[in-house]
């Protein structure tokens, strides 16, 4: 068991750093110039690629090439979205595309114009728990109008595109901010039998910092960088910070996202099929998105408020034991789901997730075929997690 939580959750020395952008916000006129410059993903991301580029110039493509199809890309890609989360899908599709075609020195048109919206799969929901509910149908209108160039485990909208729902602003988090989060949410997510130890005990996360310390500030950082600049790492805050549990006073909530690890070492991107590197586990696995209640400091995980809102109410992960032959239940955090978004309505906060093939959250539909694509929306108020909403996604072709 181990050794599948710390795949899964190998992205756990994640940061992010400052940097300014390519664009020259000063002269935004645009309304995608201007989503850009409102959003610092955006901006970093809008760095990165023009890193990208450079790199790809540099490293021998055809230039001319090259450079036409970054104009076609600003023309017909970027400038077709009308939301953040269109252009954050747009930024990341192009940076991997250029990074292949710095090893492949190759260019394929398809994934550089409109015709990769017209020509993709595209992915729409339907609602199938939680019909007449007000925020169910709004949901449901955000998901559908939002375009997706890969299946949104990840990174679903929270612009105020749609009536009654509030735009949350993401502040991400630099590499100094999660030195001491690091080794403690890593411990968190990797230890089994949790019960026998005291997350209560200040002094119990101050041991894990100190042990972590080396691992973090050498080989963990270079690995950090590296996920940075490929694009698989990130984590942030919300500011303001928001009442996840609706009780009236803010909490400090950190989403942790996708792999540290670069691509060259099995890295993969928030939301990718990663069954085939944990191996022998009869399900499948998506590269997560987790949110974690922190103090006000970042510097130490709530671990009882984190359970109580976030925690799967069935348990830990069920494993094979190849020692013994049998199945068990590892007493492991194990989160509802592993695509946790947040978002909010009419003042209201939800989160959401996508279910696993581990079960909803009665443990139940496990060998459902469409249990990976099932949607679920909780509310959570009053000391209570209540599921308010499920969705079904399908994918076809875009024609």
């Amino acid at each position: 068991m181990g050794t599948l939580i710390l795949v899964i959750f190998g992205w756990l020395a994640l940061g992010m750093t400052a940097e300014a952008a390519s664009l020259d916000c000063g002269k935004a006129a645009t309304k995608v110039e201007k989503l850009i410059c409102g959003d610092d993903e955006l901006l970093r991301l809008d760095n990165v690629l023009e890193k990208t580029y450079q790199q790809a110039l540099e490293q021998g493509v055809d230039k001319q090439k090259t450079s036409e199809m970054q104009r076609q890309w600003l023309k017909e890609l970027r400038n077709y979205c009308h939301d953040e989360t269109c252009l954050k899908n747009a930024y990341e599709a192009r940076i991997n595309e250029l990074k292949g075609h710095s090893s492949r020195l190759k260019i394929r048109q398809h994934h550089v114009s409109r015709a990769f919206f017209q020509g993709h799969r595209i992915y729409h929901f339907k609602l199938t728990k939680g019909k007449g509910v007000p925020v169910c149908d709004a949901y449901l209108k955000r998901l559908n109008t939002t375009k997706y160039v890969k299946p949104p485990y990840c990174d679903r909208p929270e612009n105020d595109a749609i009536k009654g729902f509030t735009r949350l602003h993401r502040v991400p988090l630099s590499t100094a901010d999660v030195h001491d989060l690091f080794p403690i949410i890593g411990n968190f997510m990797s230890l089994a039998n949790q019960k026998i130890l005291d997350w209560n005990d200040m002094n119990l996360q101050q041991r894990f910092v100190q042990a972590g310390q080396d691992r973090l500030t050498k080989t963990g950082t270079k690995l950090l960088q590296m996920g940075i600049d490929e694009g698989w790492a990130k984590i942030w805050r919300y500011e303001p910070p928001i009442d996840i549990d609706n009780d009236g006073v803010p909490d400090n909530i950190e989403v942790w996202q996708g792999s540290v690890l670069p691509s060259g070492l099995g890295g993969r991107q928030c939301g990718d099929d990663i069954s085939d590197i944990v191996g022998g586990i009869n399900t499948t696995l998506h590269q997560p998105q987790v949110a974690f209640v922190v103090t006000d400091k970042n510097e130490r995980l709530n671990v009882p408020k984190t359970v109580d809102i976030f925690a799967h109410p069935k348990g830990g992960y069920r494993f094979y034991d190849e020692v013994n032959k049998k199945w068990v239940m590892a007493d492991t955090f194990r989160p509802v789901g592993s695509s946790l978004g947040i978002f909010e309505y009419q003042g209201i906060f939800y989160f959401d997730t996508f279910f696993d093939s581990w079960g909803d959250i009665e443990n139940k539909r496990k060998k459902d075929g469409d249990i990976d694509n099932t949607l679920a929306v909780f509310l959570r108020k009053d000391g209570k997690t209540k599921q308010i909403c499920e969705y079904l996604m399908n994918e076809r072709d875009n024609k």
